[in-house]
């Protein structure tokens, strides 16, 4: 308890004693250039190099009550857009669901100096290798995000069949990055069919960012996901698919997948073509928060006498948690032209991104 009063004491002290070692006015401390703002203000809880004191020593030099982090981190680093860390120094780390212990600069530095302290931070760990944060757009539920992530899904679906019956299909959804711009995954889907047996499929897959342009806000991502059915009569499936990420200006966002899926074992018969796309609307800079969306999809086996399917999927993505690593997303897939097997579709997925903290943490 001592350590945590004297790292609290400490936290203060150092803005205080920032603003009294000026001769003039507070405004002045604005004309200091970001690294020495850094080590006047940041330094002492987050290290003087950015590294957050990686031997262990935090609790005894800082007295916080969670470790900082490293700044020095590409993958951490990287991983939110900037605005998110001009936040977090303006208006310290409550807002977000960060620790309550960091302090909030907004009353003593203006907005410029905020950003350039910002960029310097950020600077610390920069490697051109990794996507950056403004890339990440939100996901949609038939389109694959196009940036590279760790996250967790349980993805539910429900289907009313023009037969009658029902169809209820649960999905367990993991993903992990590795390196700047790969992430693996597997799928677990289980599927529930009014009169019929439970079926299911194991489905792998590898993402590979393979470009991007911070400037223009794009990001293009190829992948490969191989399928495996469980207690079914289908067979196994190879789907081979690219996604296109891009910022509309700064209120919209646009992803587009095209899927090319294979079944080996049906020969010819056996090519399926997709395509897929969502557009999120962003009317809030909060980390909380509602943003509706429009999802489509076109469908088309590639052999004769098979009709193209069109779905649309209005939808909302439901940012829970103040840093928006847990959220829901639900919407009903609606045919535009007949189906002959489904009449309608509700979809839904609960996100957990657990790289930025555990589930109940951050609300």
């Amino acid at each position: 308890m001592y350590a945590r009063i004297v790292g609290l004491f400490w936290v203060v002290g150092d803005l205080a004693g920032l603003a009294l070692a000026q001769t003039g006015p507070i405004e002045d401390l604005n004309a200091l250039p970001a690294p020495e703002l850094y080590q006047r203000a940041c330094a002492a809880c987050h290290g003087s190099d950015g590294r957050g004191y990686p031997g262990g020593e935090w609790r005894e030099r800082t007295g916080l009550l969670t470790p900082p982090p490293d700044f020095t981190d590409p993958k951490f680093n990287s991983r939110e857009p900037l605005e998110d860390w001009v936040a977090v120094i303006r208006d310290g780390g409550r807002p977000l669901g960060l620790s309550p212990q960091m302090p909030s600069f907004g009353l003593v530095l203006t907005e410029a100096k905020i950003r350039e302290l910002a960029q310097y931070v950020k600077s610390l760990g920069h490697d051109a290798r990794y996507p950056p944060g403004e890339l990440s757009f939100y996901r949609g539920h038939r389109t694959t995000k196009a940036f590279p992530e760790d996250e967790f899904l349980l993805i539910s679906n429900y289907e009313r069949l023009r037969s009658g019956g029902t169809v209820f299909q649960e999905t367990l959804y993991y993903a992990r990055r590795i390196g700047p711009r790969y992430q693996w995954e597997v799928k677990g889907t289980s599927a529930f069919a009014t009169g019929e047996a439970v079926r299911g499929e194991i489905e792998v897959g590898l993402k590979w960012a393979v470009a991007y342009d911070l400037a223009h806000r794009w990001i293009f991502t190829v992948g490969l996901e191989p399928a495996l059915p469980v207690r079914s009569d289908e067979e196994w499936s190879a789907t081979l698919y690219g996604t296109f990420g891009k910022a509309l200006g700064d209120r919209w966002t646009l992803q587009s997948s095209l899927y090319l899926k294979w079944s080996p074992p049906a020969g010819a018969e056996g090519w399926t073509l997709r395509w897929s796309g969502v557009v999120h609307g962003i009317f809030t800079s909060a980390r909380r928060g509602l943003f509706p969306a429009l999802e489509w999809t076109v469908e088309r086996a590639l052999h004769a006498g098979v009709r193209t399917r069109v779905w649309l999927l209005p939808q909302v993505y439901a940012a829970l948690s103040r840093r928006g690593h847990v959220a829901l997303s639900i919407g009903p897939e609606i045919p535009l032209r007949r189906d002959p097997d489904v009449r309608f579709r509700v979809r839904a997925f609960l996100l957990w991104d657990y790289a930025d903290g555990p589930f109940w943490m951050g609300w």
